[in-house]
């Protein structure tokens, strides 16, 4: 009798410690491989960092497809190693995002492109009319 006491405890203790080990890692991005098709939600590329030994790496928040190529429903965040040429693909399918996240809807243009903040500031502010 007095050995299962110290087994259950010590089953108790050994859960305790997993399910807190894994709640330390929750939302954090995968590693896992990439579904086979998937709408990219969002993106974020990290470059390498020679200094700090930081290697580099490309977050991506993608949704499943399933055969009939709908949405799973059910975002989820991966990581990848950094690369010059995925993070160029990466960039590229962001800006498709971007065009498409209101259609119709003409796209504002903040400043001259010249570089004045303070002039686009005061253009966003105070439109001429």
């Amino acid at each position: 009798m007095v050995g299962q006491g110290r087994r259950r405890d010590r089953d108790q203790r050994l859960l305790h410690r997993k399910f807190h080990r894994r709640a330390r890692t929750a939302g954090w991005a995968s590693v896992d491989r990439l579904p086979v098709t998937f709408k990219l939600l969002h993106s974020r590329t990290v470059e390498p960092h020679s200094l700090e030994g930081d290697s580099g790496s490309i977050y991506l928040w993608v949704e499943a497809l399933d055969e009939g190529n709908r949405p799973s429903g059910v975002p989820r965040a991966y990581r990848l190693p950094y690369s010059g040429s995925l993070a160029e693909k990466t960039d590229k399918a962001a800006s498709e995002i971007g065009r498409r996240a209101c259609p119709g809807r003409p796209r504002r243009r903040f400043g001259s492109g010249e570089g004045g903040l303070l002039d686009a500031a005061r253009e966003f502010i105070t439109p001429n009319a």
